[in-house]
């Protein structure tokens, strides 16, 4: 496995698992809809004066983008190309009876509570099943002699197959909630290079039946392959953004244990940081990015990918270089199996959290407060804390965050002990009050 070139690259989310095969790509069979590897005029890291692509706008729109003379795309035409959009909250402004009592005594300003649901989650898991997947973890077999012969060196270890699959059964459990959707996609689709945006169970409400179909999936396939990362990643955010149009905030989970080894690496490795990453992130898709023994030579690109996904594992990781570490690195952990089911657990809360939409067109950033009501009480004042991050020790809400770290006004976030506190009564209920000074 050949390290990613040496470059440095500026900063992506998805959850990854990939291999360390080198098969040669083939073509697809005549008529199968799938598309091998990442081929075409589209791999270009710079495009063709006057030629256009699709783009795609944060209100879900698509566009065409029109390549200028100096080998660039233009902007894409979006109406609003900053923030990420956000739905207009059920429910309508209701009277003071409903308003907690700092707001409700407060003078010189007209409070307006609106209800407010938790904004869902669709989840894409990314799945590589190529043949290196079949061998033992690092702990019993090496990725040097799993490149060597791409079987078990102890066929009474379980694979890496199995320890990713059963980790994702148990995922699957945990995220079980009709306003989670869900669905997963592996690749390569034919034993070779061949990739499909149609994924292998589609992103539907994980509920009893699609909860049968995702554990039907993992029992039927198996490793063999190559590994068309770029392909695979670049249809799925294709995917959940223009065939299924999924709801709510965007996720794909990507799990590899290699690196690209289909035809044309280094340029279409290049576009994908370079170009679909921001596509993705406009059309409100985040990648997070697993590394399984096997990826230590991909560990530049896959750091630098959750890098520019804004999904890193920590705040200050390494990225652009062969010591990156911003992506979830399961190369150096001394147990895969019980690393990949806390990642996994790790990044299920992350994609729901407590973020909660602000109503469309209102609201300024200063005056905006969020109550929260538990079971039967009255409404609460949560406070906004800004002193630090959601994740390391503010409690109360906090305006969310966009991939690049700036403030979404569309967005709240709970963070602490109010999200606790949400989560674990399932009569809490969150208002977003609108027309007084946020209380700090």
């Amino acid at each position: 496995m050949s390290g990613w070139p040496g470059r440095a690259w500026p900063g992506l989310v998805l959850v990854l698992l990939t291999s360390c095969d080198v098969t040669p790509a083939a073509p697809a069979p005549e008529g199968s809809g799938e598309e091998p590897g990442w081929q075409g005029e589209t791999t270009q890291l710079r495009c063709e004066p006057a030629s256009s692509t699709t783009c795609y706008c944060v209100d879900g729109s698509t566009h065409e983008q029109t390549c200028q003379f100096d080998g660039r795309y233009a902007p894409c035409p979006c109406t609003d190309g900053s923030a990420l959009s956000t739905a207009t909250p059920s429910g309508i402004p209701v009277g003071a009876a409903r308003l907690c009592e700092a707001l409700a005594d407060s003078g010189g300003c007209e409070a307006r509570s609106y209800g407010s649901a938790r904004l869902s989650a669709s989840i894409l898991f990314l799945v590589d099943r190529s043949g290196s997947m079949a061998c033992n973890d690092g702990s019993v077999q090496s990725s040097e002699e799993c490149e060597l012969a791409a079987a078990p060196a102890d066929p009474g270890k379980p694979s890496k197959w199995e320890i990713t699959t059963t980790a994702l059964s148990r995922t699957f459990d945990s995220l079980a909630d009709d306003a989670v959707r869900a669905g997963v996609s592996f690749f390569s689709v034919d034993d070779v290079c061949a990739v499909r945006s149609a994924p292998d169970v589609a992103v539907q409400p994980l509920i009893a039946n699609q909860l049968v179909e995702l554990e039907r999936s993992l029992e039927e396939v198996g490793p063999g392959g190559g590994t068309p990362l770029v392909g695979a990643t670049i249809l799925a955010y294709r995917h959940l953004h223009q065939e299924a149009m999924a709801p709510g905030n965007r996720y794909v989970v990507l799990i590899t244990d290699g690196e690209e080894s289909c035809p044309d690496a280094s340029a279409n490795l290049a576009r994908l940081l370079d170009e679909e990453v921001d596509k993705a992130l406009q059309a409100n898709i985040r990648t997070f990015v697993i590394g399984a023994p096997g990826s230590e030579g991909a560990r530049a690109f896959l750091s630098e990918l959750a890098f520019r996904s804004g999904t890193s594992s920590r705040e200050g990781c390494l990225h652009g270089g062969p010591d990156g570490d911003c992506h979830f690195d399961m190369t150096r952990e001394p147990d895969f199996a019980e690393s990949l089911e806390r990642t996994l657990l790790e990044i299920s809360g992350r994609t729901l959290g407590c973020e909660f939409p602000v109503p469309a067109g209102e609201g300024g950033g200063q005056d905006v407060n969020v109550q929260l009501t538990e079971g039967g009480g009255g409404p609460e004042c949560l406070p906004r804390d800004d002193s630090a991050p959601c994740a390391g020790g503010a409690h109360g809400w906090q305006f969310a965050r966009q991939p690049d770290g700036r403030q979404d006004l569309g967005k709240v976030v709970l963070c602490g002990d109010a999200c606790a506190r949400f989560e674990a009564s399932s009569e809490a209920s969150v208002d977003v009050v609108l027309g007084c000074v946020s209380l700090i």
